[in-house]
């Protein structure tokens, strides 16, 4: 026998199967509910199919409970080149970036908050002449996220998924209070992160694409 591990598993427990974050995730969900562990979640049918549509909206769904340190994001504005005041009464405009979820405050580059701005398709409105929009941007994988947020994930998958996997709604109000304990217990943890910011100086706001969802101030 070589050296390499046993898909046959030691001593009763899982096989050694190397995975992505994701099918990760999707198993630990689907221990939470009796289910079997997936090889793969590619195909087009079956449990596969169910846990990677679910994934998808599980992680944004948790994303957008709270303002997680792997999220934010600070980016400097300038004016938007191609803005004219015209009716407005604010003196410029600053093109939010592609990629916001959800902002969460405006301030100037001193980082004293900016109470006096509108937003109005997709740009800031305002009187400053540079301005740092502060944002929740939406990770495009979750290769990279601490361990506590894909814990919550997989908790809100099992969740999410156990009547469709089980047939049965028998665990359903055990595995969501389950996964509104990972909440708490996750937002005392990212609570005590220093939060990873980007903070780039946009000299040229025209490269930014504007986003079409973000959220009401």
């Amino acid at each position: 026998m070589n050296g390499a591990p046993s898909l046959l598993g030691v001593g009763g427990r899982e096989p050694f199967i190397p995975m992505s974050t994701e099918l990760s995730i999707a198993n630990r969900a689907l221990r939470r509910v009796g289910g079997t562990p997936l090889t793969s979640l590619e195909g087009d049918s079956g449990i596969a199919k169910v846990m990677r549509e679910a994934l998808t909206s599980s992680i944004e769904e948790v994303l957008s409970l709270f303002n997680w340190p792997i999220t934010r994001r600070v980016l400097e504005l300038s004016p938007s080149v191609e803005w004219s005041p015209g009716h407005s009464l604010y003196a410029n405009a600053f093109e939010l970036p592609a990629d916001v979820s959800r902002m969460t405050g405006v301030t100037d580059t001193d980082g004293y908050p900016i109470s006096d701005y509108k937003l109005e398709n997709n740009h800031i409105l305002a009187d400053e002449d540079t301005v740092l929009v502060h944002y929740s941007k939406l990770p495009e994988s979750p290769d990279n996220f601490p361990a506590y947020l894909n814990t919550l994930i997989a908790a809100h998958l099992a969740y999410a998924c156990c009547i469709t996997i089980t047939g049965a709604d028998t665990r359903y109000n055990q595995l969501r209070d389950e996964f509104e304990r990972e909440l708490r217990r996750a937002k005392v943890t990212a609570s005590r992160e220093g939060p990873p910011i980007s903070h780039m100086p946009d000299s040229s706001s025209g490269f930014i694409e504007a986003h079409q969802s973000y959220g009401d101030v």
